[in-house]
């Protein structure tokens, strides 16, 4: 018999991702939108992941996991969660990551509403890992929402923050954009390639949560995170990120005036940002004027665990009680 599609595919790519799996696990599973599928690909981890994920996918039939037989790499590993995918929607997942309950059946709302959204994400937190007590938010701008390519990509290359990448996607838009690039930025290209295919939505509230310790990588291991291969490539940031954005912009098929605008903006972007970039080490350097961005420092009770923990228990309850029922009819 034929297995229905699911409408939402959250793909998660791991490696050694034990010590945040599981939250990050809960958080998915006790999702109220239950018409999804985890694909999980684990990328040759040495540590506890792989049991973990065998320990999930025995008692939630909803995960589908793979295991590469060496780690082939941040891109492969991302791009082959979006090739297995089944659902009409797609997200990205990270293990060290979570998202309130309702966040795709609310993301789902705003894109069945208008079929020109082709990316939805929501506000997001940033939470320091040690102790969960500081906490820096990001508000969800309405942005990239014109009608026009060219005031899209604006904001995608000039306002437009990295963590809509975990949004959710319609998964063809995405596949057609080719998933992640092998270049420096690898978000941002992907964002800007998406784009051109149509607008973003963004809901107001925090209903993203991203734990800080293990995103802040210098640049050099990022470039060799994305692939092994990289080891012996220069990285040449501008370089391969302007090719990347402007191949996508030429192969759009937009009128030749928008194209050449976007050219020109996506020029001035990047040497404007390299630009800020020393201007930032410098004072990181000499401890002048420098700040991480907006921040709501408290302290408050890490139970974020235990929630999620409890929510995915009664959600997978529920799923269960469902299946038996429509067995039994």
């Amino acid at each position: 018999m034929l297995q229905k599609s699911p409408l939402v595919t959250v793909g998660m790519p791991v490696f050694n991702g034990a010590r945040t799996l599981r939250h990050a696990l809960d958080s998915i599973q006790a999702q109220s939108l239950t018409d999804i599928e985890i694909v999980i690909s684990d990328n040759a981890s040495t540590d506890a992941t792989a049991d973990i994920i065998a320990e999930y996918a025995a008692r939630d039939h909803r995960i589908r996991a793979y295991r590469n037989p060496d780690n082939l790499g941040a891109r492969y590993n991302y791009n082959r969660v979006l090739e297995l995918a089944r659902g009409t929607y797609f997200k990205w997942a990270s293990h060290d990551d979570w998202i309130v309950s309702d966040y795709l059946e609310r993301c789902v709302q705003a894109m069945e509403g208008d079929p020109q959204v082709i990316l939805c994400y929501s506000a997001m937190c940033r939470v320091d890992a040690q102790g969960d007590t500081r906490r820096i938010v990001f508000p969800a701008h309405p942005l990239a929402r014109s009608t026009s390519a060219v005031g899209r990509m604006h904001d995608v290359l000039w306002s437009v923050p990295y963590y809509p990448i975990f949004g959710l996607f319609r998964t063809s838009a995405l596949r057609s954009v080719h998933g992640i690039p092998n270049c420096p930025e690898p978000d941002r290209v992907t964002l800007a390639r998406a784009a051109l295919q149509g607008t973003f939505a963004q809901v107001p509230d925090v209903l993203f949560f991203q734990r800080s310790s293990e995103k802040n990588t210098p640049n050099r291991n990022v470039w060799r995170w994305l692939d092994p291969a990289n080891r012996s490539r220069r990285r040449l940031r501008i370089v391969r990120v302007a090719g990347e954005i402007c191949g996508a912009v030429n192969r759009s098929g937009l009128p030749l005036r928008e194209r050449s605008w976007i050219i020109g903006d996506t020029c001035v972007s990047l040497t404007a940002k390299t630009l800020r970039g020393k201007v930032r080490q410098l004072q990181r350097r000499y401890g002048v004027g420098y700040a991480q961005g907006p921040k709501i420092v408290d302290t408050f009770t890490a139970d974020w665990e235990q929630r999620s923990a409890q929510e995915a228990q009664a959600a997978i309850a529920g799923l269960s009680g469902r299946t038996a029922q429509l067995d039994h009819d």
